[in-house]
């Protein structure tokens, strides 16, 4: 399972709720976040063709793909 990125809004085998939004961007992990063992710190670079490139940092749910902004 996808939990950020493109294919991250795809939805569940025999479900229609989807797991989480699409992202149109790629994300590192910067924190694994320890002390909240569901959750982790990504920071986020946009896939833009106008040459946008200002990401941002999410603090995104590892189970369900809930993102946050920092």
């Amino acid at each position: 399972m996808n939990i950020f990125g493109h294919l991250s809004g795809r939805k569940q085998v025999g479900s229609r709720i989807k797991r989480s939004e699409s992202t149109y961007a790629h994300a590192v992990i910067i924190n694994p976040l320890l002390k909240k063992k569901d959750k982790i710190l990504v920071s986020t670079t946009p896939w833009a063709k106008n040459g946008e490139t200002t990401g941002e940092v999410l603090e995104i749910n590892i189970y369900n793909g809930v993102k946050k902004g920092s």
